[in-house]
């Protein structure tokens, strides 16, 4: 159990190598789409010295903390060869994140669902997972597996965890088969929303009407060969919001990767709420367990 004491908020993200960035301490309202992580504690049973942080422009929030795999990041600086973090879910804006640098997670339930993390050259900050294929109810969107793979001649293509991001961006062909495939099943029109900027929005069911949320899964490819399937919560796919005009819509968490993000897939901080995510640096593997309390860190 995490010390209570330990409240200082900050943002987090895997997608940034640089150090931590602590800016004025006063306590200002994070952005609306921004987990608010108030413990980070470091495990470690070494000093370290010399430790490399600096100064930040105000962004509404007490700092910033690089979690990747850079020489200035936390991470590599405490030489951790492991940590861990939980993302609040945004349903319940008073839960906290958690973040743990440099010890494993004591009494944690066993983890079934692993990724290898692969190297990018072109991008070796990133963690990128060894995706396999996504699965859209019961039908396999992607036949594909070079949809998913690292471009070795330019560095474009393949997964990364990136929870400094909201939504989950998929590559256009994949996104345009999530997208026919999540509109067919719940057979009612979609549309794009642009309060929310999300491509695919539809009215919100009503509490008494029979509906089912297309279910996403995620294919993962582990150690040895290994395989494990990341099933996404309801909660953790698709998000309700109130319009201008008070009308209440549903949108599918994902967007098109832009054309600057080098053709590479994201997994966003809506996805991976509510999940312990574990970094082994040493085995060179993620692991994910869903449906997990922060606090029980």
């Amino acid at each position: 159990m995490i010390p209570k004491h330990i409240t200082t908020p900050i943002m987090i993200t895997t997608h940034i190598t640089t150090p931590m960035m602590i800016t004025t301490p006063i306590m200002i309202p994070t952005p609306i789409m921004i987990p608010k992580i108030q413990f980070i504690y470091l495990l470690f049973q070494q000093n370290v010295h010399k430790l490399a942080f600096s100064c930040g422009v105000p962004i509404n929030l007490n700092g910033i903390v690089g979690l990747g795999r850079g020489p200035l990041s936390l991470v590599s600086q405490m030489k951790a060869n492991n940590f861990s973090h939980c993302l609040p879910s945004y349903d319940y804006p008073e839960e906290i994140g958690i973040v743990l640098v440099g010890s494993p997670i004591k009494n944690h339930p066993k983890i079934k669902i692993t990724s290898s993390i692969l190297t990018n050259n072109f991008f070796p900050s990133k963690y990128y997972i060894n995706v396999t294929g996504i699965c859209v109810g019961n039908v396999n969107v992607t036949t594909d597996l070079d949809s998913f793979s690292i471009n070795k001649i330019d560095g474009t293509g393949g997964v990364v965890i990136d929870i400094g991001s909201t939504v989950t961006y998929l590559e256009p062909s994949i996104f345009e088969k999530v997208h026919h495939q999540v509109s067919n099943q719940i057979n009612r029109s979609t549309t794009s929303d642009d309060e929310t900027k999300l491509p695919v929005c539809f009215a919100t069911p009503k509490r008494n009407e029979a509906f089912t949320y297309p279910i996403i899964t995620f294919y993962l490819g582990g150690p040895g060969g290994s395989s494990s399937n990341l099933t996404l919560s309801i909660g953790n796919t698709y998000r309700e919001y109130t319009t201008l005009a008070r009308k209440k819509i549903t949108c599918l968490a994902m967007k098109v990767a832009s054309p600057s993000e080098h053709k590479m897939l994201s997994l966003g901080n809506i996805m991976l709420q509510d999940t312990l995510v574990v970094y082994d640096l040493v085995k060179k593997t993620v692991a994910f367990l869903p449906d997990y309390k922060c606090d029980k860190m």
